[in-house]
């Protein structure tokens, strides 16, 4: 989610420039679909919301590569949608910033069928 503050025309003062917030990237896994659950397919992503970080796994057996990337906020399938707005919009202010006149955006980003719109809804 990516959230800038529109702090007006002029020089910004201290206490503008020190509630500026950055750019925080969130992820969050989708649940398997019905026909990958069908297929008993396995998942090769997993998620820990405790250390904010992604796995992907790729290969089998003792030939298995793991690689992991960390994110400011990561949700696993499990999240319920409550959840990842609360901690998301909610929590990060973005809600109270745009209904006190300032712009942000929040930007959904990944690959057709991955469930931005699920998300987003």
């Amino acid at each position: 989610a990516h959230r800038a503050r529109a702090l007006g025309i002029g020089k910004k003062t201290e206490v503008e420039m020190s509630e500026a917030k950055s750019v925080q990237v969130v992820v969050r896994l989708r649940p398997l679909n019905e026909r990958e659950a069908r297929g008993s397919t396995l998942p090769v992503v997993t998620a820990s919301t405790d250390k904010s970080e992604v796995c992907i796994c790729r290969g089998q057996g003792n030939r298995q590569l793991k690689q992991a990337f960390n994110f400011d906020r990561v949700f696993t399938s499990f999240t319920s949608q409550e959840e990842v707005f609360q901690q998301t919009f909610l929590d990060q202010g973005i809600v109270d910033d745009v209904l006190r006149g300032y712009e942000s955006t929040v930007f959904a980003y990944g690959q057709t069928g991955t469930g931005k719109t699920f998300t987003m809804e």
